[in-house]
């Protein structure tokens, strides 16, 4: 009667593996240092005549390192960056063309030798 009752089994196929998915993006690092040095780098690109471009570029890559561990905010830093390094390149052209251009009476170059300057 046991044989009767046995019916004929299925060889057991394996499991099928699930593909490899890219996980959830965990939350994002302790990126808060990034972020500041970041505005503060790009502020100081404005303000810093002489070397606000290398100012700004840092706060670039200070913000895409934040960016790229998951800090949405690193956007923001890039795109600070990117204008205070636009801002500070017009700035720069003008210093460097428009005094040529001035009056004689009006040339920054001039204030700065003060009074023990003769012309």
């Amino acid at each position: 009667m046991d044989e009767q009752n046995q019916q004929p089994t299925e060889p057991e196929q394996p499991a099928p593996q699930a593909a490899p998915s890219s996980a959830p993006p965990g939350p994002p690092q302790n990126t808060d240092s990034l972020i500041i040095w970041g505005f503060i780098l790009a502020a100081l690109g404005l303000v810093c005549c002489c070397c606000g471009q290398i100012f700004s570029v840092a706060a670039i890559v200070l913000g895409a390192i934040a960016y790229g561990r998951g800090d949405q905010r690193g956007m923001w830093v890039m795109i600070a960056g990117a204008v205070s390094f636009l801002i500070s390149s017009g700035i720069g052209a003008t210093y460097m063309l428009v005094p040529q251009m001035w009056p004689h009476q009006f040339r920054p170059h001039d204030w700065m030798n003060g009074p023990w300057h003769v012309t």
